[in-house]
């Protein structure tokens, strides 16, 4: 039996009715904040937030596994689609690995699974735009958006291995959730996501008891709290805005790469930026050097070559360092344990911007990203703080100091970046 095989009407005559009933009856909840500083808070409060719903549940993730995280994840989903939840998921189609038995077990319980941009040699060029995109949305009350994918790498609840990924996450309530919903919905109905379980992909019944018996043991071992535990977490912001493009694949959009640059050009006294991949297009360096030559001071913190889990943007990267230091610009590179993931910027300590957005080509021009843009000088100051404290473990390049970009790599991994760093001229603008 098919789960569902085009786009819902009912879905569609909300996303219409949302839209007008905003435009004549505004809301105006307040709108709360609260950091998910550790992977520990960020993959308790999307459980919670999932079993605690009581309408929808919209999922856009870049990267899903059946890992111990993503099962945890849909198997609180399923348990939600039990009791009557709407429960939609969108994931990235080259990125996610979610097997044809889940699909077809997501199914069984009215939980469509769509795949954005699948992958078709007829598009050509357009098959590089990727769903980046990490939103968990419910009830329209509230999400949780940030760096972290639904993988084991993101937290280390179920880390079993050595490469561990350190990002920052929100968690939301307020009026500016309907801005999230939207865009929800937006990529629902798009013509590039395809749905993945409407069709019958012929699952025995011992596979499918052996999905169901995982999926109820892990459910069944999670400790949940009431919504209410992260509510009374929030804290007030005075502005707050969910920034996104609307994906026609190619030509597209770059709302978040302008507010981005938008928010640089303006800066007037103090820039932090924290990203893993820092290969900024021309016009972000064009932004950065503008803010620099106006005595902004100005903090970059991205990843060391041996820590990076791209060694193609670290690579790309060491030939931007002279630039960074001509221009009088902080650049440090982190060297901890685990490997830098967040994306975050703190404007002039009032000015804060936590998404999927990277420093690099590919954020710029391919990929769907979000951002949530927050004006408040409380919460700049935490977001502050802890990229400061990152900036403890990392090394400032400096005139006087120029340490060797490819230090502490073996042989073999320093002669493949010498040939990634003499080649960036031809694959930087793709990455």
């Amino acid at each position: 039996m098919a789960c569902i095989s085009f786009p819902s009407f009912n879905h569609i005559v909300r996303f219409l009715l949302t839209w007008i009933i905003l435009g004549l009856h505004p809301i105006h909840a307040e709108n709360k904040v609260y950091l998910l500083e550790s992977e520990a808070e960020g993959l308790q409060a999307k459980l919670d937030l999932i079993n605690s719903a009581q309408k929808e549940i919209m999922v856009a993730y870049y990267a899903i596994y059946e890992d111990d995280t993503g099962l945890a994840v849909l198997s609180a989903c399923v348990h939600a689609a039990k009791r009557g939840v709407d429960v939609r998921i969108i994931v990235e189609s080259l990125s996610s690995r979610i097997s044809k038995g889940m699909l077809d077990y997501l199914c069984n319980y009215n939980i469509p699974v769509q795949y954005f941009n699948k992958f078709s040699w007829k598009k050509g060029w357009n098959n590089i735009t990727s769903m980046h995109d990490k939103l968990l949305v419910v009830d329209g009350k509230y999400f949780i958006t940030g760096g972290r994918n639904l993988t084991n790498n993101y937290y280390s609840k179920f880390n079993r291995s050595k490469k561990k990924f350190i990002d920052l996450e929100i968690f939301t309530e307020g009026e500016v959730v309907s801005q999230a919903s939207r865009y929800f919905n937006h990529v629902w109905t798009a013509p590039f996501t395809k749905y993945m379980n409407n069709k019958v992909y012929k699952t025995t019944l011992k596979d499918y008891k052996h999905i169901e018996a995982v999926l109820d043991s892990i459910y069944n071992i999670q400790q949940f709290h009431p919504v209410k535990y992260w509510s009374d977490k929030t804290d007030p912001v005075q502005k707050i805005n969910f920034i996104r493009d609307y994906y026609h694949i190619l030509p597209r959009t770059r709302f978040v790469s302008n507010k981005v640059m938008s928010l640089i050009y303006e800066a007037d006294s103090t820039i932090q930026i924290e990203s893993p991949y820092l290969t900024p297009p021309r016009s972000i360096r064009k932004a950065l050097r503008n803010a620099a030559f106006k005595k902004v001071k100005i903090e970059l913190n991205s990843n060391a070559a041996y820590v990076t889990d791209v060694p193609v943007s670290s690579a790309a990267y060491a030939n931007d360092r002279d630039l960074y230091l001509k221009w009088g610009i902080h650049a440090y590179e982190f060297e901890g344990q685990s490997t830098l993931h967040s994306k975050a910027m703190v404007i002039d300590n009032k000015i804060t911007v936590i998404g999927t957005y990277n420093l690099d080509n590919l954020s710029h021009q391919f990929n769907s990203e979000t951002i949530t843009v927050i004006e408040d000088t409380a919460f700049a100051y935490k977001v502050s703080r802890i990229l400061k404290s990152r900036i403890k473990q990392s090394t400032l390049i400096s005139a006087e100091d120029e340490p060797d970009p490819f230090r502490n790599l073996k042989f073999k991994q320093r002669f493949l970046f010498s040939i990634f760093r003499k080649t960036a001229f031809i694959y930087r603008p793709f990455i």
